[in-house]
């Protein structure tokens, strides 16, 4: 929608401004990156509020979810940022389509209930992970289809991600879908992760995630934001 690619270009401009004015260490240059992938994701996830401006990632996921439901499909939903799982789930309650959620902020000893709910549901459902609840060993075979909301520094972690799936016992092809907004951020961090295959590849492990970007220099990161 025009109305957030207006934000998404303020936001940027922001950003641009931000980036030069002083020294920037590489987690203050982070921050600002993060910032425009939730700009990607959603308006409220920068805004910090609840605003009228659309998503047009939630809109697709809502029309994926709705069809898949229908048709009777299950879906595992991953996005790192657990805000944007709220923003999901609150979509997705007031269009009475039922859902799980499991964060990292879900106690350990309340996970296996939660799967065993999704998976004794008999009717279609969507289940909602943070990134921290990717790499726990979960087995949600129940689901066919993946929807990756935000694309990761770390290609593995999103493999992992739709291992959970992808599991013993899964007698259905998997298909899986990585959402990039065009022409922002998310793409200028795709071609980095190309760009960088060998050091992504290095780390295989989810829990090193957030240890990734650290990896880059200050002028890899800043170039994300150059035209």
């Amino acid at each position: 929608p025009q109305e957030q690619r207006d934000f998404y270009d303020a936001q940027l401009a922001i950003a641009k401004q931000d980036i030069h004015a002083a020294n920037k260490s590489n987690m203050e240059i982070l921050s600002i990156i993060t910032r425009l992938r939730q700009a990607c994701c959603h308006p409220d996830l920068v805004a910090k509020r609840e605003t009228s401006l659309p998503s047009a990632k939630l809109d697709l996921l809502l029309e994926k979810l709705e069809d898949l439901q229908a048709t009777g499909h299950s879906a595992l939903v991953f996005s790192q940022f657990t805000s944007m799982l709220d923003i999901i789930a609150n979509a997705l309650q007031g269009n009475n389509m039922p859902f799980y959620t499991i964060t990292g902020e879900t106690p350990t000893d309340k996970r296996a209930d939660i799967v065993q709910a999704f998976d004794e549901d008999p009717n279609p459902a969507t289940f909602l992970l943070s990134l921290k609840a990717a790499g726990t060993g979960l087995t949600l075979t129940k689901a066919d289809y993946v929807f990756l909301f935000d694309p990761w520094w770390n290609p593995a972690v999103e493999n992992q991600a739709i291992d959970r799936a992808h599991r013993i016992g899964q007698d259905k092809p998997v298909i899986a879908y990585k959402f990039i907004a065009a022409t922002t951020i998310e793409e200028k961090v795709q071609q980095l992760i190309n760009d960088k295959q060998a050091l992504f590849d290095q780390v295989m492990d989810g829990a090193t995630e957030s240890a990734l970007p650290g990896r880059l220099t200050a002028n890899d990161l800043k170039a994300l934001l150059e035209d």
